[in-house]
């Protein structure tokens, strides 16, 4: 009785595989972006998707991930912040990666970070942009566009004027800085704020 009961759940528990199979199966095949890749190479055959089942699995369940995106911080794909890219046709298919639009981003604000090192300085400065800066009086607006095209104008390497800015304290010129090293930084030139008193030692 035993060894016909153990027969019984095999075969049991095979045809709910199978039928779980056939499930996710018709699902994937209805994917819109399978549909349209179905379409982009009509010489594929119902051997050739069943050959490559798996990678559409694959495809499908990262994609579905990116439309419900959580976040870069939260990405549940196997390689975060990375989206998939069916390739392939005929017999060959294979699952490309590349990154996110969020991907990018960060690495573009991590590059950016790095091109700007300080000693002592408020993120607020460190973080400052022009836009940031409050043209409420004439001495900050010529400030500020001075400034600009001292960013314009910079070319590492060469000799050129520096830019000199005095004033009572918190009138805004180390926010100014910050703004001309992040625009520095947009142009990929590195920059080093450092507070002088803490520079020179008094």
């Amino acid at each position: 009785m035993d060894p016909i009961k153990s027969s019984l759940d095999k075969w049991m528990n095979q045809k709910e595989w199978r039928n779980r199979y056939n499930m996710l199966r018709d699902e994937v095949l209805k994917d819109p972006r399978i549909l349209e890749f179905k379409s982009k190479h009509p010489d594929l055959t119902n051997g050739d998707l069943e050959r490559n089942m798996m990678k559409l699995f694959e495809y499908k369940r990262e994609r579905d991930h990116c439309d419900n995106c959580p976040g870069l911080d939260l990405c549940p794909n196997m390689m975060q912040g990375y989206q998939p890219e069916l390739t392939g046709s005929g017999r060959e298919w294979s699952v490309a990666y590349h990154k996110c639009s969020l991907k990018l981003q960060y690495d573009e604000k991590v590059k950016h970070r790095r091109l700007i090192k300080s000693l002592y300085i408020p993120s607020e400065v460190v973080e400052a942009t022009f836009d940031d800066i409050e043209l409420d009086n004439s001495s900050r607006s010529e400030a500020a566009r001075k400034a600009i095209e001292f960013v314009e104008s910079a070319e590492p390497g060469n000799n050129a004027k520096g830019l000199y800015f005095h004033g009572k304290f918190g009138v805004g010129k180390s926010f100014i800085m910050g703004a001309v090293a992040n625009a520095l930084a947009k142009r990929s030139i590195s920059t080093i704020i450092v507070y002088a008193r803490t520079f020179s030692g008094k």
